[in-house]
């Protein structure tokens, strides 16, 4: 039975059909098709149970089954992206979808052209069955709510001026004319293709002005409600440009605080650009939205803003403009555009302007503390903005930006050398973290602090572990903006630790995911890393080009304290190429820069290089002034570490200060640090820090690290094998005499066994593997990781002897008494 909602609800008709039902022979089904709900007599009493009811829900086709229909067997992208579209488009519907397929007429389905289909049919169908047969007053209904996707009665009720919108709508979706009531929302909203075909209509019904005034209250009330996107669709179909300004200034603080910038980005695409440069709001927001896809776009509007703001003398607009224009330099890592933006400062009276909100007054102040700190660190104003922008990390900002705060003062921090300043924000940093949410962007710009943190403090095996959690956290949230500087500190970390197979892991994914010739900051400092890794190679030729790059790259881009650091690495190779001319034209402008800026981190580096060139050119006096000078620097602000050091040039310093007793303690320090080992042993240092020192002559004593070691409880034998090797010289003792001083009546599997586990036991006292050198069956102490008195003891009397040969006997006796 088709079309069963013909049947007057009043009609006699349900009854006879109640009474002829059971008699229809048992195997044979009924079935009635209506747009409207089954009349109550069905849906009463026992009656119910005989029949089914089947709604929308039940008879739309699922994706599998409308991929069945129209025949697709293939598995392509192409077929199954066409027909995805297409089934978006029918919603399931049946009868669409073969409309739809019926008018492609053998052709493929191609997605490309969905949106041009033919739909003749399609509107024929709902012209004929549905519009046509509707009285007037529900045409203009129909037609005036399609402009809303979706709507609440009251909505259509506001757009139509009809009162009877809910039961209208509640009608229609009862009726099943296309229309769908979703909850919880009581939003009723047409089916894509009905609604397709009633803006068509709506076109041919309406006058241009007519068609202009439904847009716009449509989307006024859509905003309203709280349906900006739906809203500014409207607005931009109407050509509404005041409209769309004013919805795009109102919406899109919140737009992009959500992470939403692509959509207010591609409604300020929408408005004619004679208007758009016009709006000094349009222009900033475009400005925000454009800054991490392209930098240097966003930069260029953020000026345009300012400059319309300053034209109006809006001093709220020209601090948001400037901002914002300042920011851009952390994004594409072009710091010299900052001269501009802080030459506007003086014009701006920023100390007297009564701030509108907290939130501007931190984001200014923040947003010139960074300009400086990244441009010109020697600003006269830098440490009075720095002292304002310290209390924002503790504020009652967003959290996000307090942490972002933090990390910049960090940075800032180290750079400057100011170690334990750093290290504090560091903590505070962290613990704000842990005790709040926050964005995947804050964590890994914080990773990143913590990162370069461990890298200029020492802790370079922390410094890798954390390089690759937060790679990871990038790859799982897609936020790749510091990729190439966390796979650069990273890097860092592992060639300070020696571990060139971390290093060029790093390397390598730094090179694949560097953005060439897009971000100079990142193409630098990976080409300074590879020269940094081929002088650690002693292959300075090779590292030559790389540190030209990095040079040119940051004095271009205008970050002067990582200029000074490539400089310094820059005056290296040049020594070691020979050409101390020019490393000291290096080590001249990188010192001018670290003395403008303060920075005694960077004066320390720049000191420890000046003298080895001083000892290059046997200059003793001027070397011993520079190292007293740097080691002093370095103790006081506790520097282990710079970009661009190499063991070998570390350990000819530490040498010389020990030689000549400068800042003994410190020196130690840096030695065990860097684990340094001269190729031979300094036994003329005292002062040499020792892995390992032993005592024999007398009371028998071990050392570690300066630390004595307890030699009671389990440790006998391994102590005994100790001993017995250094009575037998200490130097290729083979196993078999050590065993048989040792376990003279074991027999040889024995022996060997009790000679392994005693041996293991040894270097597990002493803590470090390289001590106890076992080869072809010899066991030696290494004389670069321990320290003997009777070896030192041979070596004195060796001197006392020499002494005696060169210069006779009254001058031996001296050297003699002086000995002992």
């Amino acid at each position: 039975l088709d079309n069963y909602q013909e049947v007057s609800c009043c009609s006699p008709f349900h009854e006879l059909m109640m009474e002829g039902l059971p008699l229809v022979p048992e195997g044979i089904t009924v079935i009635a098709l209506s747009r409207n709900e089954p009349p109550p007599l069905f849906t009463m009493g026992d009656a119910a149970e005989s029949f089914g009811f089947l709604g929308w829900s039940d008879l739309r086709f699922s994706f599998e089954e409308a991929k069945q229909f129209a025949g697709i067997k293939g598995e392509s992208a192409l077929d199954t992206e066409a027909l995805t579209r297409l089934y978006t488009k029918t919603d399931g519907w049946v009868a669409g979808l073969l409309l739809i397929l019926e008018s492609l007429k053998g052709s493929a389905l191609d997605y490309q052209l969905l949106d041009k289909l033919p739909l003749d049919k399609v509107c024929d169908y709902f012209a004929d069955r549905i519009f046509e047969g509707s009285d007037p007053e529900l045409q203009v209904f129909l037609l005036k709510t399609a402009f809303a996707p979706g709507m609440s009665a009251d909505l259509a009720g506001q757009l139509t001026g009809n009162g009877s919108s809910e039961q209208i709508l509640s009608r229609l979706c009862r009726n099943g004319f296309f229309t769908e009531k979703l909850s919880p929302d009581s939003v009723y909203q047409y089916h894509p293709l009905f609604r397709q075909f009633l803006l068509a209509r709506a076109e041919k019904t309406f006058s241009p002005d007519e068609l202009r005034e439904i847009r716009r209250k449509a989307a006024s009330l859509l905003e309203g409600a709280g349906r900006t996107e739906d809203a500014a669709g409207l607005l931009t179909a109407a050509a509404d440009w005041d409209g769309l300004t004013g919805l795009i200034l109102n919406s899109a603080p919140l737009f992009a605080s959500e992470g939403r910038s692509e959509t207010v980005l591609a409604w300020l695409g929408s408005i004619p650009a004679q208007i758009l440069e016009t709006v000094p709001g349009l222009l900033y927001w475009k400005g925000v939205c454009l800054l991490l896809h392209s930098p240097p776009q966003s930069r260029n509007c953020f000026r345009r803003a300012f400059d319309l703001y300053s034209r109006g003398d809006d001093r709220v607009g020209m601090m948001l403009s400037w901002s914002g224009g300042a920011e851009v330099s952390l994004y594409d890592g072009e710091f010299t555009p900052l001269d501009q933006w802080l030459s506007l400062l003086d014009g701006m009276q920023v100390d007297d302007f009564p701030f509108p909100s907290q939130q501007l007054e931190d984001q200014m102040t923040m947003s010139i503390f960074n300009a400086m700190a990244f441009r010109q660190p020697h600003h006269k104003d830098i440490s009075k903005w720095r002292e304002r922008a310290v209390p924002l990390v503790r504020g009652s900002s967003d959290i996000n930006f307090r942490l972002h705060s933090a990390v910049h003062l960090i940075v800032h921090d180290l750079w400057n050398g100011n170690f334990g300043r750093a290290t504090f924000m560091l903590e505070q940093a962290q613990g704000l973290a842990r005790s709040r949410k926050t964005s995947p962007m804050t964590d890994i710009t914080l990773l990143n602090a913590h990162l370069l943190h461990a890298f200029f403090t020492g802790a370079w095996a922390s410094g890798v572990t954390l390089a690759f959690d937060a790679l990871r956290m990038a790859d799982e949230t897609g936020i790749h903006v510091w990729d190439s500087q966390l796979l650069g500190n990273g890097a860092s970390c592992a060639l300070c630790l020696g571990d060139s197979s971390r290093a060029d892991e790093l390397l390598k994914a730094m090179e694949g995911r560097l953005e060439w010739g897009k971000k100079r900051i990142d193409l630098g400092q990976y080409h300074g890393l590879r020269g940094w890794q081929e002088s650690l190679r002693k292959d300075f030729t090779a590292a030559s080009p790389h540190l030209a790059v990095i040079v040119k790259s940051l004095h271009g881009i205008g970050f002067q304290a990582a200029e000074a650091a490539a400089l310094n690495g820059m005056a290296d190779n040049f020594r070691e190429l020979g050409e101390a001319g020019k490393a000291g034209a290096c080590l001249s402008q990188a010192y001018g820069i670290a003395s403008g800026m303060g920075s005694r981190y960077l004066e320390f580096s720049c000191l420890l290089n000046s003298a080895l060139l001083a000892l290059d050119a046997s200059d003793e006096p001027q070397a011993d002034s520079l190292l007293r000078k740097a080691m002093a620097l370095g103790r006081a602000g506790g520097y282990v570490n710079g970009w661009f050091w190499r063991p070998a040039c570390l350990l000819r310093l530490c040498v010389k200060a020990l030689e000549s007793d400068i800042e003994v303690d410190y020196v130690r320090g840096l030695i065990r640090r860097w684990s340094l080992v001269p190729q031979t042993p300094p036994l003329h240092l005292d002062a040499w820090p020792w892995p390992l020192k032993i005592w024999t002559l007398g009371t028998f004593q071990l050392m570690l690290d300066d630390e004595p070691v307890v030699l009671a409880g389990k440790v006998k034998k391994p102590v005994e094998l100790l001993k017995a090797l250094i009575a037998l010289g200490g130097k290729h003792v083979s196993q078999e005499r050590l065993t048989d001083e040792l376990w003279p009546d074991a027999d040889g599997d024995l022996a060997q066994r009790s000679f392994d586990t005693t041996l293991h036991r040894l270097r597990k006292l002493l803590g470090n593997e390289k001590i106890l050198q076992l080869q072809a069956g010899r066991l030696s102490i290494n004389p670069s990781y321990c320290w003997i008195d009777t070896w030192a003891f041979v070596r004195l009397c060796g001197e006392v002897e020499d002494a005696l040969k060169l210069s006779g006997q009254e001058r031996g006796k001296g050297r003699l008494a002086l000995c002992f």
